[in-house]
């Protein structure tokens, strides 16, 4: 509650007066706000944590109106979603999937999308198709996902661009890495989202804090200014806000992406004693062919959907170290199984192996996904390797 006898003092208006008393204590202004996108880049991966190339968006985390007698914060969740029913869910969990980790795009006019990807296999075909889903806002200021129409049909595009942008302005000086002898990054800010005066919201009863409107924009500045009128007016009441109290402010942290399912480009990899490597010349009459023997050859993880760099992998039963090797580490070949360079494997009846790809956030395993192969080394005669 407000102390009678300083307000009857005080000439500031009921707005400033917010900002100066409580929203700035509260750590809830900052004068000079900065674009998101201007400190979240992508951090890349190195030998213990994978590639940062992500948003994951976590809230809300605090009120619009700040009061002692109130609980000033509420269970934050992560926005998710849920293509079924194209709309915003929240997530108790972050799963390091595309459905959890959203994309930031910002143009020259500090204009922001914020998207995801989704890709559905057809369950009879086998085909892929991507469809990209923007975070966007209904006329009735409720939360929704949609895909964007072709850019060059320039009309409707245009018309429905404003749906799908928005302002992200930092609200504190972002979290850094703690790296002493390296450029430091940026690994997560609080900020709020916003279209102009309208701010993304949750929005809950008090005192229980139970969710109301869910998921909406909300003007804060109308809000506050009606609770500061309310409590002008209700100084010797208990506190019952005329609305539900919206909550805002959002964590965005750059995130990994677990590895999706993924398969090899032979996933029947058979090598030979000897291997053709074309026709050279006509020589008495007949093609004459040149041969080597097999060496430096190699396999590739191929992923149905995108993963980050970074990842650990392993293969089972272990390959024969003299002949092969499954690369590991955060190079960009990490994932490829291949010989070892320079030598010549001998020959090897097939043998099945299971690769897994498994996601390590601070020493714990957060998903995985493996595929299996079978290598070969026959006999160049045709004859089997067996």
């Amino acid at each position: 509650m407000f102390d009678c006898a300083n307000l009857m003092q005080d000439n500031r208006d009921p707005i400033t007066k917010f900002v100066e008393d409580k929203a700035k204590p509260a750590g809830l202004w900052l004068d000079n706000p900065m674009q998101a996108p201007e400190y979240l880049q992508f951090v890349p991966a190195n030998n213990t944590s994978a590639l940062l190339s992500g948003l994951s968006i976590k809230g809300p985390l605090l009120p619009a109106f700040p009061l002692e007698e109130c609980p000033t914060q509420i269970d934050a969740k992560y926005l998710k979603l849920d293509v079924g029913s194209q709309n915003v869910q929240l997530a108790d969990a972050l799963d390091y999937t595309l459905d959890t980790v959203w994309s930031l795009e910002t143009d020259p006019m500090g204009k922001s999308l914020i998207y995801t990807k989704q890709v559905m296999k057809d369950s009879k075909s086998g085909n892929e198709t991507s469809k990209v889903w923007y975070l966007a806002s209904a006329d009735d200021h409720k939360l929704y996902v949609r895909e964007m129409p072709p850019s060059g049909g320039a009309d409707e595009y245009k018309e429905a661009l404003p749906n799908v942008q928005w302002q992200v302005d930092l609200q504190e000086p972002p979290k850094m890495d703690d790296k002493k002898n390296e450029e430091k990054s940026v690994l997560s800010a609080k900020a709020t989202i916003r279209k102009n005066s309208n701010h993304l919201v949750r929005t809950v009863e008090l005192p229980d804090l139970k969710p109301t409107l869910g998921l909406c924009l909300f003007n804060l500045n109308d809000w506050r200014k009606e609770a500061l009128q309310w409590e002008l007016g209700n100084l010797s009441t208990p506190i019952r806000l005329p609305k539900p109290m919206p909550f805002f402010l959002w964590e965005l942290a750059l995130e990994p992406l677990g590895p999706s399912s993924f398969n090899f480009s032979h996933h029947q990899w058979v090598l030979n004693e000897k291997s053709t490597v074309g026709v050279a010349f006509p020589h008495a009459g007949n093609l004459l062919m040149t041969f080597r023997q097999s060496q430096n050859e190699r396999i590739y993880p191929r992923f149905d959907n995108i993963s980050s760099d970074g990842l650990k992998w392993s293969i089972e039963p272990a390959l024969d170290a003299n002949y092969f090797e499954l690369v590991t580490g955060s190079s960009t070949d990490a994932g490829v199984v291949k010989q070892k360079e320079n030598v010549t494997p001998a020959i090897m009846p097939q043998k099945a192996y299971t690769v897994t790809c498994t996601l390590m956030v601070n020493g714990q395993a957060k998903g995985s996904s493996s595929a299996k192969i079978t290598i070969e080394v026959a006999r160049s005669d045709g004859g089997t390797s067996s």
